[in-house]
């Protein structure tokens, strides 16, 4: 969850602490070296990773996997792909490595992990408990008994592992008042919207 998905139950500070008691993981290349030594394939792998046209901070991040992996005998193979194919390869389960571009487009605090856990999610992922934690909050009248509600599935998905995120990123688009956009939606900065730019008349 996001500390602004926890207003108002909690101010951003408060909202900040309670986010930073989640389980976290170690960067550790030494640990990861020793996993895959103990795994089937001890002696290393090849894989492919690719990322979207539409985001290459994204790209970035790929690199900077492959980069790391290397250093323990993977070898990953990063290419930059259509985000139409990009997006139909999440969770097609004929990926080894895979990883997603994903962020809150409706503030409610329930948005991701009930995606990334629930029914549907892209790992494949199932458990009875986290389904039940998702329909119990979804019930909750009480802003901060739902929140309670989605710390423990913020705290089964961490202690699971079932995904392992990177960074949470924050950027700001600014227009000016000459400057409009067609079909404007959460989901807009996601894609080809250049094209969809147009000149607007200043009242």
């Amino acid at each position: 969850m996001t500390p602004e998905s926890l207003e108002p139950a909690y101010s951003a500070d408060a909202a900040k602490k309670l986010l930073a008691t989640l389980p976290q993981y170690d960067f550790d290349t030494a640990k990861a070296k020793a996993a895959l030594q103990a795994s089937s394939v001890p002696k290393g792998f090849t894989v492919e990773l690719t990322y979207p046209n539409t985001g290459p901070q994204i790209g970035l991040a790929a690199q900077a996997i492959a980069e790391n992996l290397k250093t323990i005998g993977i070898t990953v193979k990063v290419s930059e792909v259509p985000i139409e194919q990009w997006l139909a390869t999440i969770g097609d389960g004929k990926h080894g490595l895979g990883f997603m571009w994903y962020f809150s487009t409706t503030g409610d605090p329930s948005e991701i992990n009930s995606y990334l856990v629930g029914p549907d999610n892209p790992n494949n992922f199932t458990d009875p408990a986290a389904e039940q934690i998702i329909t119990t909050s979804s019930a909750q009248s009480d802003p901060k008994a739902r929140i309670d509600d989605l710390m423990k599935l913020e705290k089964l998905s961490a202690d699971s592992a079932v995904n392992a995120p990177i960074w949470w990123g924050q950027s700001v688009t600014y227009f000016s008042n000459k400057i409009g956009i067609d079909s404007y939606s959460p989901y807009t900065f996601v894609t080809m919207w250049g094209p969809q730019l147009f000149s607007a008349k200043v009242k």
